[in-house]
């Protein structure tokens, strides 16, 4: 800079102190307003140095926002200013802008506005501009293959592709990751689709900087990805690429490429969520080209909506001063493809080439690629095929149906007669072949009361509405099973009626006196003995045995509701026996819940295996399957009871329903419970498909929260925050608060494994800041990782108050290895502060230096071990060296040689710190002799570089050094 910045004077104070302000802010429209206002303030006082600084800010902002237009003034203005003004440019100036000046052809090609004649230009004039100063043509050549592309000159193509790569990068070109996607391009358009993929391995195999990269590798390779069959590389490119950009201003401009691939790979809606979430650049897309490009993948996608769906999805598009307008997904389908090859024909007449209308046409029309499972499955999955067998009593589906069938609806296809399918649909489900009964149900049309009896269409229409008995809300259910049972009564049908009655009974609160559960139940059982129908005796004795197991007599005494429940259990079986014996078994799994509420849980198993062994329906059936596996599991025998659980499901699965949602539910708690998700991928994932058909989207968000327990405990960290995020948004806006407690814990864990710091640490702050002080282990746990995350984002102030929060809580659940870590950790965060630092490791020494708690003598010298890095970051050398000489006695007692080759690597650079190279080339040396085989590579780095520099500092050759070449060797390899 010049001696401007030397002297300030008030102007400059506040044009400065307005390019602070702006670069505070994130990239934006307010950022740019700051920036131009500064340009002016500049301009006013005569200060040509801050006008160009503030300019070429403004130049970096609108090429964020990808708006390429706009780049054109400032830029220009700079320009002219570095002619008129040269001694304004210093050598940090004049690199910026030469920078951006490469920037300016895209910004033309991008708007047809510009003529050809000037795109050309003002590549030429780059072209020479880079050759005055003395640059290679690499960058130039990048730039001239870009625009024959665009206007389909494919000789022109092929030449600046060879010239591109046979070019020497310099400083003028992208860094080599953004060279290398954008060399992808081409060979995908040129369908080289292998050489694609081996060109990105440099890129996703090594390390960049660039903030822009791998992500823009990723979403370049996905069309090769599909084209050769490498659908899960293709999942998880798609994944993190969109993941890496989505909230980014820049990253509007390759939305585009992920609806494009979530249309060809059975992903619609999914792409449907991201068109959503990016309606913004149908109405204010960054230029022309883009507005092109988005345009005909959005339309693309909305075509692979069936065409009824389309007419019935809506979306609503942001307008100017807040005005909105709803289409539906039909319309926006029309108006985009009408944009897209509107935009294409005014690029073609520009370019005198009809290359852009190919382009969009072709893209409208591709063909599927192979589909391409995700994280979390769409609603289009298939059903989990039905069992042929039943594996208990050797029946199939057909042997279950109801008495007086002939079987001639088995086949699926509709009965002449619908009132005698609608007959034998309500007599399956009454006799609890639910499966038959909901197969035959199926057939019907939903608008068939009007040509049913009125007594036959008000059982129809009863057991459609219990179906959704899971779909819908409970209260909303209990007040249409009330009309319902009164509907049934008004017909004459009271046993219908009592049966349905018994089904709200069971959905009561037996807990809540306003219920009045019990009242009911027992006056459902006097009407079941007026009507004297067996059914509804049975129906009736075991509501009220079930009511009576949540529930005391009035004087508070279990047992005496106990003896009752027995009573009703007894007086149900008889009756079965007596005159409905195919009802026993129902009964006997009742008994089965009775002995295990008592403690008897082997009579109860016995009792569950006897009513398995025979025929029984299928309804009986899944409940006895359901309570054997619970029982199972109850008692600790959990392999046994995990393949219960999968008996259960898989019988559930005979007829693919609601019930068969539940079932696989119900496993993927007791997986998640047990920590056993990471086996279960393919289960958890068949749940979450499963209920999204059948159940309500809160029962998905739950299903999704099993589902990333496994993929966290596989290390798949995203997928686990894509489904996590996921389950998040089919809760709503007001989510079940323990379900959002435990997914954004989770999602913290994921986030921060990503390395999305801030999301972790806003979802760990969530989880904390709602904790109550019942969970104390808990919510110290979530307290340290929230410090963490703290101190990656570099707040040291908040990560130290979680710190000590979190060490606060563990000493006080009586804690001591787990507070001295986070007591450790909060040291770290507070190293500035010298004596508080050093009163945290005082407390975590003490803590641990007794104790005989697993994992205290490890944390004790973790403790004593970062007592020398605080002293040495003070400048107490000599007081660091005899920590660390402490801290590797530690190391030695507990045979953990890489970290005594750590501290004594530390030994050496604290030695370098203090100006006494001799010391610490013997101590790098004797790090190195400690080094294992399998050694951390930081460790290895840290010897070779102290060992490095200390030869340097004594002036001996560094290169010669056997042990230097040896570690640089370790490294290489």
């Amino acid at each position: 800079m010049t001696d401007d910045f030397d002297a300030p004077t008030a102007e400059q104070e506040r044009v400065r102190q307005l390019i602070g302000e702006a670069m505070s802010m994130p990239v934006g429209d307010t950022r740019c307003e700051l920036l131009e206002r500064a340009a002016r303030l500049a301009d006013a006082a005569g200060e040509v140095q801050l006008g160009v600084l503030a300019r070429l800010e403004l130049v970096d902002a609108y090429s964020e926002l990808r708006r390429s237009e706009l780049m054109l003034a400032p830029f220009a203005w700079c320009r002219k200013a570095e002619q008129r003004a040269p001694e304004a440019f210093d050598e940090s100036l004049t690199h910026w802008l030469n920078w951006q000046h490469k920037w300016l052809p895209g910004a033309l090609v991008d708007d047809p506005r510009f003529s050809l004649a000037q795109v050309g230009a003002l590549v030429d004039d780059l072209a020479a501009h880079y050759q005055r100063q003395g640059f290679s043509a690499h960058p130039v050549h990048g730039i001239r293959l870009s625009v024959a592309e665009h206007v389909g000159d494919e000789e022109a193509v092929e030449r600046h592709y060879a010239a591109w790569v046979a070019a020497e990068p310099d400083a003028m070109s992208n860094c080599a990751a953004c060279v290398v996607e954008a060399q992808i391009d081409h060979l995908v358009r040129r369908g080289r689709h292998e050489d694609a993929v081996r060109h990105a391995e440099p890129v996703l195999s090594g390390q960049t900087t660039c903030r822009e990269q791998p992500h823009g590798v990723l979403t370049a390779l996905l069309p090769a990805l599909l084209a050769t069959g490498r659908t899960e590389f293709a999942a998880r490119a798609h994944l993190l690429a969109y993941r890496a950009e989505r909230d980014l201003p820049r990253g509007r401009t390759s939305v585009h490429h992920h609806l494009w691939f979530c249309a060809l790979t059975d992903n619609v809606d999914r792409g449907v969520r991201l068109l959503r979430r990016h309606l913004d650049m149908v109405t204010d897309p960054p230029s022309p080209r883009q507005a092109m490009t988005f345009a005909t993948d959005a339309a693309l996608l909305l075509g692979r909506l069936p065409a009824a769906e389309r007419d019935r999805t809506e979306f609503t598009l942001p307008g100017p001063d807040g005005a909105r307008r709803t289409l539906t997904g039909e319309s926006l389908r029309v108006e985009l493809e009408k944009t897209a090859l509107e935009l294409a024909a005014r690029f073609d007449a520009r370019n005198g080439t009809d290359a852009r209308s190919r382009w969009v046409r072709e893209r409208l029309a591709a063909p599927d690629a192979d589909p391409v499972p995700l994280a979390v499955p769409d609603v289009v999955v298939g059903p989990t095929p039905p069992s042929t067998q039943d594996v208990h009593s050797g029946q199939s589906p057909a042997d279950t149906q109801t008495r007086g069938d002939s079987g001639d609806a088995g086949d699926g296809a509709p009965l002449a007669d619908p009132v005698e399918l609608a007959g034998r649909a309500v007599a399956a489900l009454d006799d609890g072949e639910f499966f038959e009964g909901a197969r035959l149900l199926a057939q019907l049309p939903a608008d068939l009361d009007a040509l049913l009896p009125s007594a036959l269409a008000a059982k129809v229409a009863a057991h459609r509405l219990w179906r959704e008995v899971a779909a819908i809300p409970r209260a909303e259910m209990l007040a249409e099973l009330d009309r319902m049972v009164e509907r049934l009564r008004a017909e004459g049908e009271h046993v219908a009626a009592l049966r349905f009655e018994c089904r709200a009974i069971g959905l009561l609160d037996a807990h809540d006196p306003e219920a009045a559960a019990l009242a009911r139940a027992e006056r459902a059982l006097r009407e079941a003995e007026l009507l004297d129908d067996p059914q509804a005796l049975i129906a009736t004795h075991l509501t009220l045995a079930d009511v009576l197991s949540h529930t005391e007599d009035a004087a508070g005494d279990g047992a005496a509701g106990d003896t009752r429940r027995a009573e009703q259990l007894d007086r149900a079986e008889d009756v079965a026996t007596r005159r409905l014996p195919r009802r026993v078994a129902w009964v006997r799994v009742e008994r089965a819940a009775l002995l295990a509420d008592r403690g008897e849980q082997g009579a109860a198993l016995h009792v569950l295996g006897e009513v398995l062994a025979e025929p029984t329906p299928a309804g009986t059936r899944y409940a006895a399957l359901r309570a054997k596996a619970r029982l199972l599991l109850d008692v600790g025998e959990v392999e046994e009871g995990l393949a219960a659980l999968d008996e259960f499901t898989a019988f559930a699965g005979t007829v693919d329903g609601p019930w068969h949602a539940l079932a696989l539910l119900e496993r993927a708690f007791m997986v998640d419970h047990l920590d056993r998700g990471g086996d279960r991928i393919a289960d958890l994932v068949a749940t979450v498909a499963a209920t999204r058909r059948h159940l309500p989207p809160s029962a998905t968000a739950t299903a999704c929260l099993y589902l990333a327990g496994g993929y966290l405990l596989q290390g798949r960290n995203l997928e686990a925050a894509e489904t996590l995020e996921e389950g998040l948004r089919l809760a709503g806006p007001e989510p079940d608060e323990e379900f959002e407690l435990n997914a954004r814990y989770r999602l913290g864990f994921a986030c921060g494994a990503l390395g999305e710091h801030a999301a972790a640490a806003e979802h760990f702050g969530a989880v904390a800041a709602r904790m109550g002080d019942n969970q104390p282990s808990l919510h110290a746990r979530v307290l340290d990782n929230l410090g963490r995350a703290h101190s990656m984002l570099g707040d040291s102030d908040a990560a130290a108050d979680a710190f000590r929060r979190s060490a606060e809580l563990r000493e006080r659940e009586g804690d001591p290895v787990e507070a001295a870590g986070s007591l450790v950790r909060l040291a770290q965060a507070i190293t500035p502060d010298l004596p508080a630092a050093s009163a945290a490791l005082d407390r975590a020494v003490e803590l641990t230096r007794e104790s005989t708690e697993d994992g205290a003598a490890a944390e004790h010298a973790n403790a004593v071990g970062f007592r020398a890095a605080l002293l040495a970051s003070h400048g107490r050398f000599d007081e660091a060296l005899t920590a660390n000489a402490h801290a590797e006695q530690l190391a030695v007692d507990l045979g953990d040689p890489d970290w005594q080759a750590f501290l004594a690597g530390r030994a050496g650079r604290i030695h370098l710190a203090a100006e006494r190279p001799d010391q610490a080339e013997r101590d790098a040396r004797r790090a190195a002799a400690l080094l294992t085989a399998d050694g951390d590579e930081d460790t290895v780095a840290g010897v070779l570089d102290t060992l490095t520099r200390a030869l340097e500092e004594q002036g001996r050759p560094v290169a010669a050094d056997p042990l230097v070449r040896e570690l640089t060797d370790r490294l290489s390899d």
